[in-house]
């Protein structure tokens, strides 16, 4: 090939490989971050949350985080099962009836529980992130 040939060759492969990683970038990365993405379980939390407490039991620094960004609020945290059962009591101490407090937390922390009613469950990355009602 002579050089005239060589040059806009080249620019092609060039552009063409461009293209290629600009769509992979933009529609490749979505889908392989939606398994990894918190905010399935925050859109759910979001559409059942109206009128119930909510707080995270023993959280990641990723899940608090990811609250303030999907909620746009922080939450109470508690890092014990005496520190989660006197939230619990308080909570509908000041409500004045018998309420629905969600719980976030890892699922495996919830079994020790049997008040807790799990909601529905989220795999994110290798760990279960459960929503639980009590």
């Amino acid at each position: 090939m002579d050089k005239r040939r060589l040059e806009p060759s080249f620019s092609m492969i060039l552009a063409s490989l461009l293209v290629l990683f600009i769509s992979w970038d933009s529609f490749g990365a979505n889908v392989k971050g939606r398994c990894k993405s918190l905010h399935p379980l925050f859109a759910y939390v979001s559409s059942i949350k109206a009128g119930q407490s909510i707080i995270l039991y023993k959280p990641e620094e990723a899940l608090r985080g990811a609250t303030v960004f999907y909620l746009k609020n922080t939450l109470p945290e508690c890092y014990s099962a005496k520190c989660l059962e006197n939230y619990c009591i308080s909570q509908n101490a000041q409500q004045e009836q018998n309420g629905k407090i969600l719980i976030i937390g890892q699922e495996d922390q919830f079994k020790t529980f049997k008040k807790i009613k799990i909601l529905r469950s989220f795999k994110v990355k290798s760990r279960i992130l459960s929503v639980g009602q009590m």
